[in-house]
């Protein structure tokens, strides 16, 4: 111990300085203001949860019950659950609101154009949708001369893409590539049942039907599998709009495929889905490990269109290596290609090759197989073709600001972006040119320790490059040209799955237990959760502002006085 000298150290050290300023800033808080302050936290975490606006009458007792030293809780809210309500509508939501347009209005937009939330007759319509976005668009303010990219319906007439395109010629279209790769492999499927007469689809939903109701079915399989010496587990129940459920769904039916086909063969039923079942396992199972083989190029190609990150520059190098895994070798004369060349796969060949051997399978059946396993690859080579993004410049320039790809890079890619979207990128004159280019050729010679095959996360690699100073005597940014323009690539989409999420937030707040949770009422919830997502950051880490402070209680005041003029 030092005495006098430790403690003069110890209150001059950074953490004791912070921890001092944070204490007494809080203490400059009135008590009324901790009171405003838990309380528009306490709003904020029923928002992010989902949890009923109920359970805010339960927080007052409860609190006080957990916290009696805390004078804070004792008086926590004095009407809950309507004070949360006026919270989040007054208080929240015009607060995240307006963080969000000036967002908008400053940066390049990654727009949602398909996602306008209508009513009506004729909701559905491009007309309607777009007219929506048009307002909104006007309402605050949202330049359509910035830089928009969006994912909407491709139609070149009449279309969201057509109508974006009459007020922003530059606006970047990803189209709904999700969409692309389910319908892809949907379509391909279906030519394969249509040879075969095995509808993959249609088998794992009828499977999985026919024991999830049914507590003496599933004790009867698990009684099939004891015999058959296999593990009991459950069908996994598949739902033919999530295509990326029937790979889990075909593993387990494979895992318990001896017990199942044991089942359908030795029990007896009346019912169309059972004779149905016992005549799809009745035969051998080649149907099943084909497309169990055939799926892991389409899961991987959906689950990159599915991840947050950006990934754009990944895009076409992802879209290539799929047709690869899928097509093989020879893709042009596909169909031509003879049954013993064409790869189905090293268990399923050798299932094909034993059944036949034992008489399980004739020659009409294998042939009728082979017919399906052509159909399925002609059909997702055609459906490829000419759906998928292959020949969009975007996704072949973009690989300029990769880390890996930086090598075989040049800088008519980066050229690209800056003509395109000029109006952001205010570098085409000769003089700032030769600066990009200067500040490309010596990101190029960064070096990568040789480690050329790793995956880096670009947006993590380009916010330290911009951070960089051109020297140590300066504060001038090393790479202040070319940053923007890894920034505006980095904003471009590789995929509509966030689209798609803002649905599954909507069905997540209106739920059974909100059953009376109103119209007005969703998109206050729908601000507060997409302005600050859990997965950004915690909400128990969102420190209100002095202004939503301020405003919380204005509200609830505003409220109060109001009800209390209408009961007199």
């Amino acid at each position: 111990h030092q005495g006098k000298h430790g403690v003069e150290r110890h209150i001059a050290s950074q953490g004791h300085q912070g921890t001092f300023f944070r204490t007494t800033s809080q203490g400059a808080m009135s008590q009324l203001e901790h009171k405003a302050r838990a309380e528009v936290k306490a709003a904020n975490f029923i928002a992010h949860h989902n949890l009923p606006l109920a359970a805010a009458d339960h927080l007052t007792p409860l609190f006080a019950d957990i916290f009696p030293d805390s004078e804070i809780a004792k008086n926590y809210y004095s009407a809950a659950k309507t004070k949360t309500i006026c919270i989040l509508n007054g208080a929240l939501k015009p607060y995240f609101l307006e963080e969000t347009v000036k967002h908008l209005q400053k940066e390049p937009i990654r727009n949602r154009l398909d996602m306008g939330i209508t009513a009506g007759r004729h909701s559905a319509t491009a007309e309607v949708i777009f007219e929506g976005i048009d307002c909104c668009f006007q309402q605050y303010n949202i330049p359509w001369s910035s830089p928009l990219t969006t994912h909407v319906n491709m139609g070149k007439h009449n279309s969201l893409m057509s109508r974006a395109k009459e007020k922003n010629k530059d606006i970047y279209i990803c189209g709904i590539p999700c969409h692309i790769t389910h319908d892809m492999a949907s379509k391909a499927s279906a030519e394969f049942a249509q040879e075969t007469g095995f509808d993959l689809d249609d088998f794992c939903i009828d499977v999985s039907y026919w024991f999830v109701k049914s507590t003496k079915r599933k004790a009867g399989l698990e009684e099939y599998c004891q015999f058959c010496d296999q593990d009991y587990k459950p069908v996994i129940d598949h739902v033919s709009i999530r295509w990326l459920s029937l790979e889990m769904a075909t593993n387990r039916i494979l895992q318990l495929h001896r017990s199942l086909r044991s089942y359908f063969l030795s029990e007896t039923g009346s019912q169309a889905s059972f004779k149905h079942l016992r005549k799809a396992l009745a035969p051998s199972d080649e149907d099943l490990m084909f497309l169990q083989h055939i799926f892991p190029p389409f899961i991987n190609l959906k689950k990159l269109l599915q991840r947050e990150e950006p990934l754009i520059y990944l895009h076409l190098q992802e879209m290539q290596k799929f047709l690869k895994k899928i097509l093989g070798t020879d893709q042009r004369n596909l169909d031509k290609q003879l049954d013993a060349h064409i790869f189905i796969g090293s268990i399923t060949r050798a299932t094909l090759t034993k059944g036949m051997n034992n008489g399980d399978s004739d020659e009409i059946s294998v042939n009728k197989f082979f017919d399906g396993v052509h159909a399925f690859y002609v059909k997702t080579c055609a459906y490829v073709m000419e759906n998928l993004p292959l020949d969009d410049k975007v996704l072949h320039n973009d690989p300029c600001i990769g880390y890996t790809q930086r090598l075989h890079a040049h800088f008519t890619q980066v050229q690209y972006f800056v003509q395109r979207f000029d109006k952001v990128l205010p570098y085409s004159s000769p003089e700032e040119e030769e600066k990009v280019y200067k500040e490309a050729t010596v990101v190029e010679n960064i070096k990568a320790d040789g480690q050329e095959e790793l995956f880096y996360r670009m947006h993590v690699i380009w916010g330290y490059l911009t951070t960089m100073k051109k020297s140590a005597s300066t504060s001038l940014p090393r790479f202040p040209c070319l940053g923007k323009v890894a920034k505006l690539i980095l904003t471009l989409p590789h995929f509509n799955a966030d689209a798609e999420r803002v649905f599954s937030l909507v069905r997540q707040n209106k739920t059974t237990f909100r059953d009376s949770l109103s119209l007005e009422g969703t998109p206050q919830l729908l601000t507060v959760k997409m302005a600050r997502p859990e997965s950004d950051s915690s909400c128990y880490r969102f420190e209100p502002p002095k202004v939503v402070i301020t405003a919380s209680k204005k509200v609830t005041w505003e409220h109060n006085k109001k009800h209390h003029e209408v009961s007199k």
